[in-house]
């Protein structure tokens, strides 16, 4: 059995080699092979000149947007088995084996979903760190390297939504807990959030905003029709 580990990847610097050497990390003790899909969406940085490895499948497009980038590499996937990690965050080191063992334990259910929590990168100095925020808690949420599910079953979310500029990952998850797929919600923590200068949602508040607010509207719709059937 396979697992296909998707990274989607703009300018992401040394974070990048971070997040694979993370996954190549995972403690043995399951039986899947992994194979890393870095999905460069249009990078003018050489981050992605810098990975090798037999177990890398890197695939290049025009600049799209995390959303495509994501798709492209469901679509490409050989693995049984799928997980999603951001190109600046990293796997904890039994995340892997955690998350299936997690699933296989729990008759019937087709995803596991992992707790994070977030650091300060370790390049910024002092003064910088200090202004940043972050959780001091483990905690549930909808982010990427928490969703661990058999290919089969994620396809049937569908892919991600390219019209977000942001939060497309909240959206889809949503999508997730509002399906009827099992899903079985583990207290370990499997990803390691970075919290630096560039994170989407401080880079593009504006835009992230509004597609919290398009996400909420949505789920709000869906409510409304579920009520009436």
């Amino acid at each position: 059995m396979k697992l296909s580990v998707i990274i989607p990847c703009y300018n992401a610097g040394s974070y990048l080699s971070q997040a694979v050497f993370s996954i190549r990390k995972q403690q043995a003790g399951f039986p899947l092979t992994v194979e890393i899909i870095v999905i460069d969406d249009g990078s003018t940085d050489g981050c992605v000149e810098q990975l090798q490895g037999s177990d890398l499948i890197i695939l290049h497009q025009d600049h799209q947007g995390a959303s495509a980038a994501r798709n492209y590499g469901m679509k490409e996937a050989r693995g049984e088995y799928l997980l999603f990690l951001d190109a600046d965050d990293v796997l904890v080191p039994d995340a892997v084996e955690s998350l299936y063992h997690g699933l296989v334990q729990q008759e019937g259910s087709a995803v596991a979903l992992g707790m994070a929590e977030e650091f300060i990168s370790e390049e910024l100095d002092a003064k910088t760190a200090a202004g940043l925020a972050k959780k001091e808690i483990p905690f549930s949420a909808f982010l990427s390297g928490c969703c661990f599910g058999k290919k089969e079953a994620l396809l049937q979310i569908g892919f991600f939504d390219t019209s977000l500029k942001g939060g497309e990952t909240v959206d889809w998850l949503a999508r997730l807990r509002n399906s009827d797929l099992q899903t079985v919600q583990l207290d370990v923590v499997t990803v390691r959030r970075r919290i630096h200068l560039t994170n989407t949602g401080r880079v593009c508040e504006q835009e992230e905003m509004q597609a919290y607010a398009t996400i909420i509207r949505r789920r709000l719709l869906a409510q409304r029709m579920s009520r009436k059937k």
